[in-house]
């Protein structure tokens, strides 16, 4: 019956191609980021950006600022008026909680006695997904967006010693306008959307002119290491027309992998109101690179006045040559998995605990690469990442946007599924809304939190591609175009890295109507040949005719994989398709044994390194509301295809590289 509707999916969509494919290309937006809501300051050759009339900052490794944790909180959800006693970071609505299903806003009070009376900003790491924020009953930021820092400024406390009263208000409800996006009404989305306050909360204490931007740009030439860092301030308290120029200095030291200073100096800062703007440039002799086996950290200290932070850089360089990657000059085939941020008792408030283990067992299985999905991660990951050498891919929660007649035609769960003539009558409005890519509202939000990812991740050597989305509606030009604006944004913020995609795969309407690939500069393909359609071995026929028509760009498979329930067994020497084991290992092996011989093959991330809570799941899956297609279950047993995973990543000598 499942196959019946596809086919009638198929020639609906066939018959109405030209005519959307014109109706799409017309109508799509001349100013796609119109409703961003941050201000982009371009200045003397250096750029940043402003939210909640504060510079936006990006990561420090180290600080030597006073920070008080806000950890203590009263939480309550909108229908309720007596407040529970919670510990920040929260997820109000995890797998056990009975607010699992909660959707609304949710409010977290504390108290807070001020230390002093000016430059103190109010940092939230992250929170899911509107945030307001209410400084003794006064609104005094707000945030869109689930996954990404910001902070507010206490400008309307006037007193030392004065204790103020905090209220955030948290919404977790995704629209048809947000980023991640509900695709339709009633739509259930393939990852949970957390809600609350989940990254830690404090009071930054700030100096009168501090750092709020550093960003290194090391490159090798032959066999010299060349870096620049551009160093960008903000005096809390601005600074008067006639000072508008002046000179003051900043200092820079740079500590090589043993710890050895490697460069030290001094640059003037040019102030123009309350920024200024310092560069070093610098040479290294014979430097140590970044990889995979040796993965060499320099850490740069910048230090202005009472005011010092650390970035750490590294000598990395992936690049896509022919029909493969290249790193640091060597070819690279990428080894690895998707990893949600997700511990099942906590939700996104994933401990570092949990996250190290996600990492040891991703190096345990020869992995050398992560696809961070769907959304940016804690950069205390990031960070490990760069300690370790794992790749990374980083993506904004661009995620099955425009996608609403495949996800609706194909819901994981029967029990939601419309039958009969409703199905039909349904089919067109589906249709009509593949123009959600497309929308400024949905480009505005991408594009900000593309803007600010990069902003805050830029200096992890780990980093080659920054993802601008997920499966959304491509098959068309107007959807390409739209991929085509955030990839330019990347090229414009940082040319050093990769552009990712990744496309889905829909049999008879992929290879002939999916236009990112014609703008992406690889080829980054979602498949499940032998679980959600077709056999395994139809992945042949299939890469085979990709690469025909797209002969000089890799391709990389960014996700496959079928679902397992843990401890589910098969006796059978070739197990039947199934939530087994034995079929998940025998399903990687057997599609991993068709991938490593094509030549244009680059990488593969398998879906998924461990079970998540998934409401697009529904009561009627093996496990409820779960996606079981982990190589870890969500509570880490090991299932069978994990040693199968840790064989086929092993199988070559030097598992890590492949040498020209």
């Amino acid at each position: 019956m499942e196959i019946f509707w596809i086919l009638i999916l198929l020639i609906f969509l066939y018959a109405a191609a030209a005519l959307y494919s014109l109706f799409f290309r017309f109508t799509m937006s001349k100013n796609p980021f119109s409703k961003s809501k941050l201000e982009t300051v371009q200045w003397e050759g250096f750029s940043y950006i402003k939210q909640n009339g504060l510079p936006y900052h990006s990561h420090f490794y180290r600080t030597n600022r006073y920070r008080v944790k806000l950890e203590n909180w009263t939480f309550r959800t909108e229908k309720e008026t007596e407040a529970l006693s919670v510990s920040v970071p929260h997820c109000f609505n995890t797998a056990g909680s009975p607010l699992k299903d909660y959707e609304g806003p949710v409010y977290y009070s504390c108290t807070h006695k001020m230390e002093r009376e000016d430059g103190c900003h109010l940092v939230i790491m992250g929170s899911f997904y509107r945030t307001e924020v209410y400084i003794n009953d006064r609104l005094a930021g707000s945030n869109e967006g689930g996954y990404l820092p910001f902070r507010i400024p206490l400008d309307s406390v006037k007193a030392c010693g004065e204790t103020i009263n905090i209220l955030i208000k948290v919404d977790n409800r995704v629209t048809e306008d947000s980023v991640p996006s509900l695709v339709y009404p009633g739509h259930a989305m393939g990852f949970h959307p957390y809600g609350g306050l989940h990254k830690p909360v404090y009071m930054e204490y700030m100096p009168e002119a501090y750092a709020f931007k550093v960003h290194a740009h090391p490159r090798m030439e032959n066999d010299t290491g060349h870096v620049r860092i551009d160093s960008l301030f903000h005096r809390h308290n601005g600074m008067n027309k006639a000072e508008n120029g002046k000179e003051s200095e900043c200092t820079l030291q740079v500590y090589d992998p043993s710890g050895k200073i490697c460069f030290q100096g001094t640059s003037p800062i040019v102030w123009k109101k309350e920024i200024g703007a310092a560069d070093f440039y610098f040479q290294l002799a014979d430097p140590l690179q970044w990889n995979h086996r040796h993965p060499a950290l320099y850490r740069a200290v910048v230090t202005k006045d009472k005011d010092e932070v650390e970035i750490r850089f590294g000598f990395s360089s992936l690049k896509v040559e022919g029909t493969g990657f290249t790193h640091n000059g060597e070819k690279i085939i990428l080894k690895g998995a998707c990893r949600h941020e997700e511990e099942i008792s906590r939700g996104l408030a994933q401990s570092h605990s949990s996250m190290e283990k996600d990492l040891s067992l991703a190096r345990e299985l020869g992995m050398n690469y992560l696809r961070l999905s769907h959304y940016p991660h804690d950069p205390w990951f990031l960070d490990r990442c760069d300690e370790e050498g794992i790749h990374i891919w980083e993506e904004i929660p661009l995620y099955q946007s425009g996608l609403a007649p495949v996800k609706y035609i194909a819901d994981k769960s029967s029990l939601r599924r419309d039958k009969g003539i409703k199905r039909i009558l349904r089919l067109p409005g589906m249709i009509r809304r593949t123009r959600q890519l497309t929308r400024s509202s949905v480009l505005s939000q991408a594009h900000d939190d593309l803007i600010r990812m990069i902003e805050r991740d830029f200096n992890h050597p780990a980093l080659g591609f920054w993802g601008i989305g997920n499966e959304c509606w491509s098959l068309n030009p107007a959807g390409a175009s739209a991929l085509k604006k955030l990839k330019d944004v990347v090229s414009q913020r940082d040319p050093d890295r990769i552009a990712a995609y990744a496309a889905m795969t829909i049999p008879g309407l992929t290879i002939p109507f999916e236009r990112a690939f014609k703008v992406m500069d690889f080829i980054s393909i979602n498949e499940y040949f032998g679980w959600y359609y077709g056999s395994i071995n139809d992945l042949d026929g299939f890469l085979n005719k990709l690469h025909r028509k797209f002969q000089s760009k890799p391709v990389m498979i960014s996700e496959t994989g079928p679902d397992c329930a843990f401890g589910e067994r098969s006796e059978k020497t070739i197990p039947e398709k199934g939530v087994s084991e034995e079929y998940q290992a025998h399903y990687l092996k057997e599609q991993y044994k068709i991938m490593k011989h094509k030549p244009f093959f680059a990488g593969l991330s398998i879906w998924v390194l461990k079970d998540f809570l998934c409401p697009e799941y529904g009561t009627d899956n093996f496990v409820p509301f779960f996606n079981l297609k982990g190589l870890f279950s969500a509570d880490y047993h090991r299932k069978a295809a994990a040693d199968t995973v840790k064989e086929i990543y092993r199988e070559e000598k030097d598992y890590d590289f492949i040498k020209k």
